[in-house]
């Protein structure tokens, strides 16, 4: 590889890595190595959990049927989790009904 192949392809990686750390806000690096698969096994599902557990939050806080379309708005990826669906459209029936 030449040197401005080089910089180009760690320019590429650089900017890679910072659109996953900012699209996940509690994400952090893995160092390579023998336990990574283990490291990042047992990390998926706490920081899942935390984030689920944060827009369940802020579906509950939400004190209007235009503030629930906001957070749906905002968070599109969270929501194909069944359990954050169904949680915002009982919000919403809720906020309907009152």
């Amino acid at each position: 590889m030449t040197l401005h192949e080089l910089v180009a392809e760690v320019s590429q990686l650089a900017r890679r890595t910072s659109t996953v750390m900012h699209g996940f806000p509690d994400a952090r690096v893995v160092p390579q190595g023998e336990e990574e698969g283990e490291s990042i096994a047992s990390a998926r599902p706490a920081a899942r959990q935390e984030a689920e557990n944060s827009l369940l939050e802020q579906i509950t806080a939400c004190a209007t049927v235009d503030d629930l379309r906001r957070l749906w708005a905002t968070n599109q990826n969270a929501f194909s989790d069944p359990v954050v669906m169904d949680a915002w459209k009982a919000r919403g029936r809720a906020l309907a009904g009152s």
